[in-house]
């Protein structure tokens, strides 16, 4: 799978078939999926936890070999996806954290060597009272629990949640509608490219020519950097209650912003950039469920239609108005110029789910496409359980 922004991955890696078989355990088919990839998604780090000696790990002898699998790890090792001052903040500077993915699939069907692979670290962690982190979608909660409260009772440890969720809800919220054409095209033609569309629409009339809106698949790198500069402050303080981290890393952001598989609306008053919205094809985001978006739309997944929004991304020094929702419907505009049909996904934290499904649906509607972000169609859980003995 190719990734912007980060490292790539690594195909003639030793662990791959690890890696395969892992993905496969948790995109059980007969479980509903989240859009948000559960566990280790990143064939790099995923190789990088397996040799790690502190990792408790599951090996099992299946019918084309053996496999080595991951159940448990130092937080640190996927401290480019959860934000260590998240858990730090909550439970204490010198607390022991432990990353643990949770797959029912396997604890189902490999009860007592999956407790036997787990037993030594979740004993150790609780001799020093540390946390256990965890996620998983709400379509498992149940199952979760109760998987939760059988390990607890076989290895005689408490486990408890550290964070009430009445007091910090630090769940992610789940969108993905399909955006439907009201009308046909007068052309009665459709094109892939949203940016073609914008084009085309201006070079017609339909599009003002002196909208203060573009859309393109690049941004020069003066715009990149000037977009930097309030997009870090922005997404810093979304993640300060959040326990994973909101947006990209520097090296991550510049790739993004770089790649022509990125479409760029960006609202400017002349240099200066006020807000813009970014949509780019699912396939190249591992942190998104590919197989939730293969099983749920396979005709359009395929056409690289299943697109993915980061957001609006607006300048705090700029006043905005209403300016994010004409920054949003230029996209919507350019679609439906465009004649196509796409799914629109994204995931919000608390903060952002108060806005954008929102937005969204209101720009999207006044271009006089039918859309429905009324209601997540899932949530991903976020949990921090304290081990004691």
């Amino acid at each position: 799978m190719e990734k912007i922004g980060g490292h790539e991955v690594v195909a003639e890696s030793s662990h791959e078939k690890d890696f395969r078989f892992y993905r496969q355990c948790i995109e059980d088919p007969g479980v509903r999926q989240s859009i948000e990839a559960e566990g280790v998604f990143d064939l790099e780090d995923f190789s990088k936890i397996v040799e790690d000696p502190r990792t408790a790990k599951l090996v099992l002898d299946e019918s084309d070999g053996r496999v080595t699998l991951p159940l448990m790890t130092p937080l640190e090792n996927r401290d480019n996806w959860f934000d260590l001052n998240f858990y730090r903040k909550h439970a204490g500077e010198n607390t022991t954290f432990t990353y643990y993915n949770h797959i029912p699939t396997l604890y189902r069907n490999h009860r007592q060597e999956y407790l036997s692979a787990i037993a030594p670290n979740l004993i150790a962690l609780a001799e020093v009272g540390g946390v256990l982190v965890m996620d998983h979608t709400d379509h498992d909660a149940e199952t979760v629990a109760r998987d939760i409260q059988s390990i607890s009772n076989s290895l005689g440890i408490v486990l408890e949640d550290l964070i009430d969720p009445a007091v910090v809800d630090s769940r992610h919220f789940h969108y993905a509608s399909q955006l439907k054409q009201n009308e046909v095209h007068p052309s009665g033609e459709t094109t892939a490219s949203i940016v073609e569309a914008y084009k085309a629409g201006k070079s017609s009339g339909e599009i003002p020519k002196d909208t203060p809106v573009t859309v393109s698949s690049r941004l020069d790198i003066a715009d990149t950097k000037q977009i930097w500069g309030f997009y870090k402050p922005v997404f810093d303080q979304l993640s300060d209650d959040d326990p994973v981290y909101a947006g990209f890393t520097e090296e991550e952001f510049f790739d993004f912003m770089g790649s022509p598989k990125c479409t760029k609306s960006v609202y400017k008053i002349g240099k200066t950039v006020v807000n813009l919205c970014l949509l780019t094809d699912v396939r190249v985001c591992p942190w998104l469920n590919q197989n939730y978006y293969h099983e749920q739309f396979s005709k359009i997944y395929g056409q690289g239609l299943v697109l993915c929004s980061p957001g609006v991304i607006t300048n705090p020094e700029v006043m905005q108005g209403a300016t994010s929702l004409r920054t949003m419907g230029m996209l919507a505009k350019a679609i439906k110029l465009a004649g196509i049909e796409p799914v629109i996904t994204f995931a919000c934290d608390n903060i952002s789910n108060k806005q954008v499904p929102r937005l969204t649906q209101l720009s999207t509607q006044r271009e006089g496409l039918t859309c429905d972000f009324s209601k997540p169609v899932g949530h991903q859980i976020f949990r921090a359980l304290k081990v004691t003995c």
